[in-house]
């Protein structure tokens, strides 16, 4: 019974809000409430006495401040008042009516008109919002009928009780039927429950996460027998993605069976060597899964590219997926052609914007009438996605590609006047990946610009550079704020087309003093508290840091409370 209970008060608020608009609007022989105030209020002898002739108040009041006045500086008002009375007060009084004035009706039954009137909308805004949570609770036929029979008998009740409205022997029968299906709803309970309801117990339902995912595989290339001189010409250090994959790849081989979830790999930025972890001291079997009836999110594809991390310390927040594997998060299936890189069915790209998960976008659609708006894997927000049937189009084909090419440099290029470090120019490396081998012709397509308009390709991933946008949250967005963007691995300068590797140097050889906005060498103080975001601040001096402070300490306090929380 009591489940049905918003159904039942959306129903008697909708009576109640019926009953006060027709106890405010009615006449005083239809409203109850307005015959009771015109007999018990203003036919009062109290008020009788007070409502006096409004000329006689009016008249009274003035003689006695005119006579004050005459006694007071010895003139004669009189002629002057009786003018003005004959010619302009009595004359405006007339036209208006207002010798004739009910001031019971004007001070004590409006006010009350105007109460019931407004309880009729705060009475209606309640009833609404109590049947639209009784439709959840109850169903919608459930909810709808309840609330319907509770409205009817309310009103009933309203009318004998207020304007002792007749009931025949039909109404009797009619009223009768409508309890007893009151009665019989109200001790239903509901079997089916809605579509929210059932997401909201798939998301708190436990499912096992698969633990430690396959290497990744060497897709998008097309194979030739001339191209081992060029691996080896472009033997490179340990970069962020290759060593993840070969971090990856060594603990796939282990036979010792691994649960405490997959290892966080260090980046070349702190530490070139790769640390030892010891293994979790209580391993949980994962059930088997012949008894998991229902396919949920433990038969998913839990990871479908590799989890990374800045550096080690379990401290720093992770890096958005930069490689992908060739399989479906979902049904397992091949997504791209491993020569050609192309696909026959559209692939969904959630990769800069969202977790960087790959699917079919057709597995996606169907994953979404279960899951809502949200990653079938991970549950970050989703809103809207892309698809293409192209690798190139996807910013992590190009990620990885584009941060070996820097690291072969072995440094930040010269400026030849200057012999100081500076950005490399953006058209190096478009050249460069023209003239690779291991580039089909519908690739290459993607380096200047994406055929398809979709401002995707190699630009996109030089204006991503790899950076987590904390502004996003489960729920929509806080803001759109550079300084809650992490540095990402490079920054890219639209105006000037020129890179900058952070392995390379952690100030850009163009920042400026956050304070004296002067281009100073050294810059050696750095803010403690944005360390890390995109809009960190340099300083050249302490009193620079000191005069700065106020501008800046929103800035920091943002990035404190969103940011990344090493």
């Amino acid at each position: 019974m009591w489940q049905h209970k918003w159904a039942l008060w959306s129903g008697f608020l909708g009576a109640s809000a019926s009953c006060f608009v027709k106890m405010g609007t009615g006449g005083s022989d239809s409203s109850p409430l307005l015959q009771l105030l015109q007999t018990h209020i203003c036919e009062s002898v109290l008020v009788q006495t007070w409502l006096v002739d409004l000329d006689e108040n009016l008249l009274q009041g003035i003689h006695l401040v005119l006579g004050d006045l005459m006694i007071k500086h010895r003139i004669n008002l009189m002629i002057h008042w009786k003018t003005i009375r004959t010619n302009i007060i009595e004359g405006f009084a007339l036209r208006l009516h207002l010798f004739e004035v009910d001031y019971c009706e004007l001070c004590i039954v409006l006010p009350i008109r105007i109460a019931c009137i407004v309880a009729m909308i705060v009475t209606n805004a309640y009833m609404i919002a109590s049947f639209l949570k009784g439709m959840k609770d109850s169903g919608s036929v459930a909810g709808t009928s309840l609330s319907t029979a509770a409205n009817f008998a309310s009103s009933a009740a309203y009318g004998k009780l207020l304007w002792d409205e007749p009931m025949n022997g039909t109404w009797c029968l009619g009223f009768s039927c409508v309890l007893l299906g009151v009665v019989i709803l109200s001790s239903v309970t509901t079997a089916e429950t809605s579509d929210n309801a059932k997401r909201r117990i798939n998301r708190t339902r436990p499912f096992l996460r698969k633990v430690t995912p396959p290497p990744p595989l060497t897709i998008f290339t097309k194979t030739t027998s001339t191209r081992a001189t060029d691996h080896e010409r472009n033997v490179i250090p340990i970069g962020t993605v290759a060593s993840l994959r070969s971090s990856f790849s060594s603990s796939s081989k282990d036979p010792s069976p691994r649960s405490g979830g997959p290892a966080v790999t260090p980046s070349p930025r702190q530490f070139r060597t790769t640390p030892k972890f010891s293994k979790p001291k209580a391993a949980i079997k994962p059930a088997p899964a012949k008894k998991t009836k229902v396919k949920g999110k433990g038969k998913l594809k839990l990871e479908s590219a590799l989890t990374q991390f800045y550096n080690f310390r379990n401290k720093s927040s992770p890096l958005c997926n930069r490689s992908f594997l060739n399989e479906c998060a979902l049904c397992e299936g091949t997504l791209f052609d491993k020569s050609t890189g192309e696909s026959k069915d559209a692939i969904a790209d959630l990769s800069t914007n969202t977790c960087f998960h790959i699917f079919h976008a057709k597995c996606l659609k169907q994953a979404s009438k279960s899951y809502g708006n949200e990653c079938p894997i991970c549950e970050a927000p989703l809103a809207m996605w892309t698809s293409s049937k192209q690798a190139a189009q996807f910013p992590g084909f190009w990620l990885e590609r584009v941060e070996n090419y820097l690291l072969t440099m072995g440094g930040a290029p010269k400026n030849t006047a200057s012999g100081m470090d500076a950005c490399l120019p953006a058209s190096t490396i478009r050249d460069y990946f023209e003239g690779e081998d291991d580039l089909t012709g519908a690739q290459k397509l993607y380096i200047k610009d994406d055929p398809t308009g979709m401002d995707k390709g190699l630009q996109a991933t030089l204006e991503w550079g790899g950076f987590i946008d904390y502004n996003q949250v489960p729920k929509g967005r806080v803001g759109f704020s550079q300084a809650l963007r992490t540095k990402g691995i490079w920054k890219y300068d639209p105006k000037k087309d020129d890179i900058w590797l952070w392995d390379w140097g952690s100030i850009h050889p163009r920042q400026r003093c956050d304070q004296c906005q002067l281009m100073k060498r050294p810059l050696p103080l750095e803010c403690e508290g944005c360390r890390g975001s995109s809009e960190a601040a340099f300083y050249c001096s302490v009193s620079c840091a000191k005069r700065d402070r106020q501008r800046h300490q929103q800035t920091c306090d943002s990035w404190k409370q969103r940011g990344s929380k090493n």
